[in-house]
């Protein structure tokens, strides 16, 4: 515990911030730009600047595969294995702006649609439907937003459900500062 530390926003009260350390048993304050690869500091922005480093590495994934001639399957599973999996542990953590889950739906689509001639092609299919399950007839893609919020959910039940468990106090405590923060 005396590696650990804390960093509270700015409008966080003294008493409530005493209180989180204590719970947590952690006295060192400090902040560092990232941790365990996510952002630390993270603010109301809504473009998403904090998290540009999400696009930036679904981004160049996407790129390296636009450069290979794929078929619709070869192309159904680095989305679902990669691009999208790549968010997932700073979405079950973060409440990503909608504008960042856009761009990224964005980018997923256009390299599924694909290119000619450096202009995209026509969708054929709304985006809305291959998000769809498969057994309703869509491709099961995520839908980055609705994914994001159903990740934060489960955290939110298990702090319901389990209120006493170590990983309930952490993610108790980052709940209230992100609340706090948002």
């Amino acid at each position: 515990m005396d590696k650990s530390s804390i960093h509270f926003r700015k409008g966080c009260s003294q008493s409530i911030c005493d209180d989180i350390k204590e719970v947590l048993e952690v006295h060192n304050e400090a902040l560092n730009e990232k941790y365990l690869g996510m952002p630390v500091n993270v603010g109301s922005s809504s473009n998403g600047a904090y998290f540009k480093y999400l696009k930036d590495r679904v981004w160049k994934k996407i790129q390296g595969w636009m450069e290979q001639t794929l078929t619709a399957g070869g192309k159904e599973v680095p989305i679902k294995s990669v691009a999208q999996t790549i968010l997932t542990y700073s979405m079950a953590c973060f409440r990503l702006p909608q504008g960042l889950c856009k761009h990224i739906d964005g980018l997923i689509r256009k390299f599924w649609w694909g290119r000619k001639e450096g202009k995209g092609t026509t969708c054929w299919v709304a985006w809305e439907e291959m998000t769809k399950p498969k057994y309703l007839g869509g491709l099961g893609f995520h839908d980055i937003d609705m994914f994001d919020l159903a990740l934060l959910a489960r955290q939110a039940w298990q702090v319901l459900t389990e209120p006493e468990s170590l990983s309930t106090q952490v993610f108790s405590s980052q709940f209230i500062l992100q609340t706090q923060v948002f």
